[in-house]
């Protein structure tokens, strides 16, 4: 549970989607990666860089694919990405994932991103929260489906069904070639 702790002690619209600082885990998810800010990611304000922040919100979504299906996977969206609170040199940051879709060939996973303080109290800050599309593919760089038709062919009609409504690749041309997201 997240109990949210405001930096004047006011209440503030929106909450932890704001910046609030936050005490305790996000919702009991445990990060996919955790990595401490570093002076080399840092501006010459001590803040850290948006791009440092992207690259690890785009490798923890990655981790999260793989834990669905061992196929090469690609970044094919990254959906609005808000930077709502700083992250500074020493903090600890966190990148909690979670699994949104799943379609025939992309899987879209939402990543929530806090940092931890690295001065007392130690509060913890929301600093952004995207959602993030992967494509499977296979060596020669095409959509693949997300899992082999063998293994789903034991797994139910449900399931399949599922799978088959989300997020699918068309053939036409779409960005880095891979083919346009539909569905």
């Amino acid at each position: 549970m997240i109990k949210r702790v405001y930096r004047n002690g006011s209440p503030r619209r929106g909450g932890a989607e704001n910046g609030a600082i936050l005490a305790g885990k996000t919702g009991g998810l445990q990060p996919a990666i955790r990595v401490v800010m570093m002076p080399r990611d840092a501006n010459y304000l001590g803040t850290i860089f948006g791009g440092v922040i992207l690259s690890s919100l785009d490798l923890a979504g990655a981790v999260e694919a793989h834990q669905h299906s061992n196929r090469k996977w690609v970044t094919a969206a990254m959906r609005e990405v808000k930077f709502i609170a700083p992250v500074f040199v020493g903090d600890l940051v966190s990148f909690y994932t979670e699994t949104i879709k799943i379609g025939s060939t992309s899987i879209t996973v939402r990543v929530t991103v806090d940092a931890t303080r690295a001065l007392a109290p130690h509060e913890t800050a929301r600093v952004t929260r995207a959602e993030v599309v992967y494509v499977a593919i296979d060596d020669a760089g095409k959509p693949v489906p997300v899992h082999d038709k063998v293994a789903l062919a034991g797994r139910g009609r449900k399931r399949r069904a599922a799978t088959r409504t989300i997020n699918t690749i068309s053939p036409q041309t779409g960005p880095f070639g891979l083919g346009k997201i539909t569905g």
